[in-house]
């Protein structure tokens, strides 16, 4: 069986965010379409990068972020 599914994505450049970055870099996130998590696909100065990462995984990332940004203060 062959079936269809939507798919939602977000696209933004990397320029409104980095002053390192040009003018085509940019960060796409695509929801998985079990809803479990998301693929992360970046182009940067570096090349091109890709990773994948259930809500659970992003939610701990996003934890160790604001408290590295918390311990900065």
């Amino acid at each position: 069986m062959i079936e269809i599914k939507t798919i939602k994505s977000t696209r933004v450049l990397l320029k409104e965010f980095c002053k390192w970055s040009g003018n085509h870099h940019h960060i796409e996130v695509t929801e998985w379409t079990n809803g479990d998590g998301v693929d992360v696909k970046m182009q940067d100065a570096n090349g091109s990068h890709e990773f994948y990462m259930t809500w659970g995984q992003l939610e701990a990332m996003n934890a160790c972020i604001k408290k590295l940004r918390n311990d900065e203060s």
